[in-house]
This record gives C-alpha cells, structure tokens and sequence, in this order.
C-alpha cells in the first residue's frame, strides 16, 4: 500500500512538472505556436475543429462524462461534478483577475462566426474553460476510456488554439487546473 502511494506521489510530481514546463514554454513562445497552428487551418480541418470546439459538444461530453461515471461508480459522480464546480469557480476568478486578451485581438486570425461579444468585456483567454471541461473527468472515468478520452479532450484543447480563440498556455492551465481540482478532490473528499 505504501509503495503504491509512494509511486503515485512521484508520478503526481513527474506529471505536475511536465505540464509545469509545458506551460512556461508555451508561455515564452504563446504568439509563434499560435500563429504556426492557426496557419494550418483548411476547410476540411475546420469542419472537424468546429464540432469539437462547439458548446454543444461540450455539453454532450459532460454529460457523456456523468453517465460513463455514473454507470461505473455512483459515488464517483459527486466527486465529477464538484471537481468541475470547483475549476470553473477558480476559472472565472482567473479569469477577472488575469484578464489575458484572446489571440485574436493580438492578430492572430480567428473564425468570426466563433468570436463573440463577450470576449473582449469579460470572458478572457486565461485559462482556457473548455480544457477544463474536456479534462475534468480524465480522472472519474473508467480505465478502458482512458485513452479515447485523453485523445478527444487534447483534440478540444487544440481546437480552441486553431481557431485563435485560445494561447496554448491557456488551455494547458486549464487541463491543469482540471486534473488538479479533480486529484484534489478524489483525495481530500470521501
């Protein structure tokens, strides 16, 4: 048991200080990743981007999330929805606080069907929510979903920055913060 624990605490250290470096690199180069991947949009691309990118679909994950969770184990679900509770609340807090301009108003292109109004006022870049609720439940969820959960909610984050709705530190925070809320939680909450 202790061993277990032991290689978990490392592993927690090992996966906090990639994403740690992760985000001060993408910090120190945010302009160049998201002009080059901006670049690389395409019209078949942004067919496939713009459903992953969709609210709806955020939507439908979530919910996706909560009933896979659900079916596998009941008392888990508690912990699903207050983890995604919890990094929406320090979301928003970040959010106001930060108040990091989207890509977009720095010249990055982005899709003006996907550019609201609300951007520029009061819902800032930093960090990137729907990371958030992409990787929220990478940690509730069945083992065998594992995979295809990591690879859609990467998928999601790299939409945000293809459309340059997002920086690449944005939506590496807000994976961040989800896995970490969520750690915390299975934890800390019984």
């Amino acid at each position: 048991m202790a061993k277990r624990e032991g290689k978990e605490k490392y592993g927690l250290y090992f996966y906090g200080l990639l994403f740690l470096v992760l985000f001060i690199l993408a910090l120190q180069f945010d302009f160049q990743i998201s002009k080059a991947i901006t670049s690389l949009r395409n019209s078949f691309l942004d067919g496939i981007m713009l459903v992953l990118t969709s609210s709806l679909w955020q939507i439908a994950l979530f919910a996706g999330a909560s009933i896979i969770v659900f079916l596998g184990n009941r008392k888990k679900i508690l912990h699903l929805w207050l983890s995604a509770v919890i990094s929406m609340t320090i979301s928003i807090i970040l959010k106001a606080v930060i108040a990091r301009p989207r890509p977009f108003t720095a010249g990055i292109t982005a899709l003006n069907s996907l550019v609201k109004g609300s951007y520029t006022s009061w819902d800032f870049s930093f960090p990137s929510n729907h990371a958030i609720f992409a990787f929220v439940a990478l940690l509730f969820i069945p083992r065998r979903w594992f995979w295809p959960w990591l690879a859609v909610s990467i998928l999601i984050a790299f939409s945000r920055v293809y459309f340059g709705l997002h920086y690449l530190s944005d939506v590496i925070a807000g994976a961040s913060l989800a896995l970490l809320v969520s750690y915390f939680v299975i934890k800390k909450v019984k």
